[in-house]
């Protein structure tokens, strides 16, 4: 798919809705969503993020939880740009 040294599918909703992790050489990872049919495999990190941030979960509504370090962060759907919500330890 997208990782050179894997992909690490997480978590997905009743919409078939993917969410996981890639990882990367040097181990980077990043954040994917893929759709219901595997036709769009999508990147979406969270803003500002450098800590290999992974995918964990996904809910009906399209919001998806995962880990950024030793934090985790919460990314909602909306009309123009999703937000990031990075809660601390």
């Amino acid at each position: 798919m997208l990782g050179t040294a894997g992909d690490i599918f997480q978590g997905i909703n009743f919409s078939g809705v993917v969410v996981g992790f890639s990882i990367n050489y040097p181990n980077e990872t990043h954040v994917f969503l893929l759709t219901s049919g595997g036709n769009n495999f999508t990147t979406v990190d969270p803003p500002g993020s450098n800590g290999n941030p992974k995918g964990m979960a996904i809910n009906d509504a399209g919001a998806f939880t995962g880990t950024l370090g030793s934090m985790g962060f919460v990314i909602s759907p909306a009309v123009t740009l999703p937000r990031c919500i990075v809660a601390a330890p």
